[in-house]
């Protein structure tokens, strides 16, 4: 079983998804009710929680405006500082850690010694087997 080390622990997966923001991905422990985000790097990460935001303020302005605070809309609005600056400093932690507010580096994944390597990662996974990358615990 394809599995990922989490600091001291071993994680085994039973499946990794797109998330549908490039870069990041949803991973489901196998025998277990949590859930990771997990990315190549805490700079895709943050790519990713921009990419989420402009959906939100493309798809529901109202509720963007809401989660940002009004304060803040208006005063982009009248050039002090802009959506921009704020995307380009989110905290990944802060975006997808809801479980607990932290970063995971240094991920490495692998296989059991006696798997292959092949299919055993989501076709367009780009954080391949022992390659190092971020999670943020989901729940």
């Amino acid at each position: 079983m394809p599995y990922v080390m989490i600091g001291d622990e071993r994680v085994e997966i039973k499946d990794i998804t797109p998330s549908g923001w490039d870069g990041l991905y949803t991973l489901e422990e196998h025998g277990s009710h949590r859930s990771w985000w997990i990315a190549a790097s805490s700079e895709e990460a943050t790519k990713a929680a921009a990419e989420y935001w402009k959906d939100m303020a493309y798809d529901d302005a109202e509720e963007f405006i809401i989660m940002v605070g009004p304060e803040t809309a208006v005063h982009w609005a009248f050039g002090h500082g802009s959506v921009e600056d704020w995307m380009d400093n989110l905290d990944p932690a802060v975006e997808w850690g809801r479980y607990d507010g932290e970063e995971h580096e240094g991920l490495e994944f692998g296989l059991s010694e006696d798997e292959e390597d092949e299919d055993i990662l989501p076709t367009g996974f780009t954080i391949g087997i022992n390659e190092y990358a971020v999670a943020y615990r989901r729940d």
